[in-house]
This record gives structure tokens, sequence and C-alpha cells, in this order.
């Protein structure tokens, strides 16, 4: 059954009163927002949208044993610029390092961020992303279509972008679909493009290889589905292979957003995957991926349980 239209209506409203933005300048104008607090630190990257308050029904529980930091993205042209302005709201909050999650394009944030500032990343979990393109004909295509976008029409960009994102949030519920509208309208055209331009830079990018985390020491999860229609199953093959030099978990199964997540979906998250023990001896070696496709779940991620991580 769908949660009535005004129960999230109302569960945003809340959650936006109860954790305000907070400004964080540091060349571009920066706004975040902190849920609970902890001894451990989570910086959850969201998608194109670039709104932290997506994922106001996830966050809440996550809170209740972590400090979470969820940045909304200004109009910023680059991933490096991008990453300093996510350790400037780290200094600001004076964490030293965090776990980092990333969907969709907050994932390839989050693969930017672990390279350019490794020390910063306790963990990575990596939602609906993909590794960088390794047909060089469409990164071409993405660099030729990219440098035309200042002379496209504030209407056309928004009518790009919506075409591109907002079949992802038609999940049922017309909550989704007024939420993502309304974020689409409210932000500039200068930060609906910034965010092409990040996808396409991750996407031109040659620098990266499978083993340069190698010496990084920490672990990654990776979240897919079977039938994300935002990630072609050769998209999602990229990202395993991509970093098959590191162990990881990656889980199988209906597709999961964030949008339709409810807080107990991310239990396992907090209970397991960050509070396992890390063991030490895996640093920098070179182990085979972990990949669990388990059968006896269903439904959403949120139901594995700790006997399907072992």
């Amino acid at each position: 059954m769908n949660t009535p239209r005004d129960s999230l209506e109302s569960k945003l409203a809340d959650f936006r009163t109860s954790n305000p933005l907070i400004d964080c300048s540091r060349g571009e104008r920066w706004q975040y927002r902190r849920v609970g607090s902890g001894p451990d630190a989570v910086l959850w990257l969201t998608g194109a949208l670039g709104s932290g308050d997506l994922v106001f029904r996830t966050i809440p529980l996550i809170g209740e044993s972590f400090a979470v930091l969820i940045p909304d993205y200004p109009d910023v042209s680059t991933l490096d610029k991008v990453c300093d302005g996510l350790i400037a709201i780290m200094d600001q909050e004076k964490i030293d390092r965090a776990h980092v999650v990333g969907g969709s394009l907050g994932g390839m944030i989050a693969q930017h961020l672990v390279r350019r500032r490794p020390d910063r990343v306790r963990s990575l979990v990596l939602s609906h992303t993909s590794a960088p393109e390794s047909n060089r004909l469409r990164v071409s295509v993405a660099r030729a279509a990219v440098a035309t976008l200042p002379l496209w029409a504030e209407s056309i960009v928004r009518l790009m972008f919506s075409s591109r994102l907002r079949g992802s949030f038609d999940v049922g519920d017309p909550f989704w679909l007024t939420y993502f509208d309304s974020q689409v309208s409210s932000q500039s055209v200068g930060q609906l493009m910034s965010r092409v331009r990040l996808a396409a830079e991750f996407a031109a990018k040659r620098d990266y290889k499978s083993d340069d985390l190698l010496g990084w020491g920490g672990r990654v999860l990776v979240l897919e589905s079977d039938d994300d229609p935002m990630m072609p199953e050769a998209t999602r093959r990229s990202l395993p292979s991509f970093i098959r030099r590191l162990a990881f978990t990656r889980f199988r199964g209906p597709v999961i957003r964030s949008r339709s997540q409810t807080p107990s979906d991310t239990r396992w998250l907090s209970g397991i995957f960050w509070r396992r023990p890390h063991d030490d001896r895996s640093r920098g070696s070179e182990l085979p991926n972990a990949v669990h496709e388990c059968q006896r779940c269903t439904m959403t991620i949120g139901l594995h349980s700790a006997a399907c991580l072992d």
C-alpha cells in the first residue's frame, strides 16, 4: 500500500523544519543538512536532482547512530570543486573521516572524492551508478552536447533534464512526481546544467584505474538492481569490473529507489555494513569479488538479513 500523499508531504515538511539548511561558503555557496549525532559520520550524496531532502524517509533512522551530512549541490563546474566543497563541509563540522554514500551522480562524485581525498573516506556505498564510460564515441558525443548547453533556451534545458530523470520518480505515488517537478522548477538553469557537466566529466575520466584504490584500505558496497531503467545491464556491469580488485558486496533484485524506500530499509546499512568489523589484513590486498545474489530476500534491499552478508 502506498503511503498517503499528505503523510509524505508532512514528513518532508517535518524533516526540513527539524534539519534546516546550514551554510558553508568556500568559493561556491554550499548548503547542507546535518541529521543525528554519533561518533561516526556519514556523507550522503544524492543524484542529479541535487537535493539532500530527497532522502527524508531513509535518513532519520541512520541519524539515530550516526552524524549524517547531506549537501545540496550548488552550481559547481568541476568534480574537483565539488570535492573541495564537500571537504569544506566536513571541516566545518570537524569531521576527519566519513562513510560516503553516493547514488547515481552522487556515486560518481563519491568515486572522485575517494581518489582525490582518500584520507577523508572510511568506506563507500555506491548505489545505482557506473564507472567512467569506456566507449570513446559516447564520450565525444557527451562532450559536444555539454559544449552547446549555454546556447540552449532555459525551457529546453529544463525539458531535457526532466525527460531524462522524471521516469525514475514514477514509483506509484504521485507525491514523488510532484516533488521532482517542484525541485526542477525551483533550481536555476545553471545548477541543472552543472550536473550534466559533472556527469560528462566523470564519463570521460581516463586516469581512473581499476587498482588505484588498493592502498586506500576501505570497503566498498555496490548496490544495483536488475531492472533499473536508468542503468542498463552493460552500465551495471561496468562498475563491478572497474573495482574488481576490491572486496565488495553486490545485491541483485527488484529496482531499489531512494524515493520508495522506507526507514526500515536502511537498517541493514547502519546495523551491518558500517558496524561490521573491518579486517585490517585486507588493506591493500587483491581480494576476489564477494558477490551475493540472494534469492531468499524479496521486495527491497532492506530485507536482507545479516546471514545474507556472510
